[in-house]
């Protein structure tokens, strides 16, 4: 799942932002020396689809990640994500705050590790909790300096700045 985060996140940019033009442009590409599992292969997938446009097909097979581990935090936020953008916000909503819950025991479980920080402040952003959002996702960045959790930083900040109350 190391490999998978900035591949996923930098799909939640482009769908996050709407950039079509960016999106079709982009391939996800795999090289022939690493093995995935059935999991992992589906979450490409879905990431490929939503980077082509097909967000149903993404929606579908990040709900057969969901049926398959149901605590991949991931697929929930992913997922949110991509229900967001179909304009399902009940949908979007059940995923936040799925993700939030599995996250929130990922932080008690794991104090130390900024990956658990990082999801649960993602899933605070798609829930809109950009204060809290904030908080975890700077936690993240301060145990790490990954500029790619920098990143979602600062469009947490951006979207805090421009939210309607």
């Amino acid at each position: 799942m190391k490999y998978l985060r900035p591949i996923l996140f930098a799909v939640t940019l482009l769908v996050s932002a709407g950039s079509s033009a960016i999106a079709q442009q982009t391939q996800l590409s795999f090289t022939n020396n690493i093995e995935f599992g059935k999991e992992q292969q589906l979450m490409f997938g879905a990431a490929n689809k939503a980077i082509k446009g097909d967000l149903r097909g993404a929606e579908m097979d990040y709900s057969q990640v969901i049926s398959m581990n149901a605590s991949n935090v991931d697929a929930y936020l992913q997922r949110g994500l991509i229900r967001r953008e179909l304009k399902n916000p009940a949908g979007a909503k059940a995923d936040g705050q799925a993700a939030a819950v599995l996250a929130n025991k990922r932080v008690e479980q794991y104090p130390n590790k900024s990956s658990a920080y990082h999801q649960r402040g993602m899933a605070y952003r798609l829930l809109g909790n950009y204060v809290q959002a904030a908080k975890d996702v700077q936690r993240a960045y301060q145990m790490t300096h990954d500029e790619s959790i920098r990143v979602d930083l600062q469009a947490i900040v951006l979207q805090q700045k421009t939210a309607k109350p």
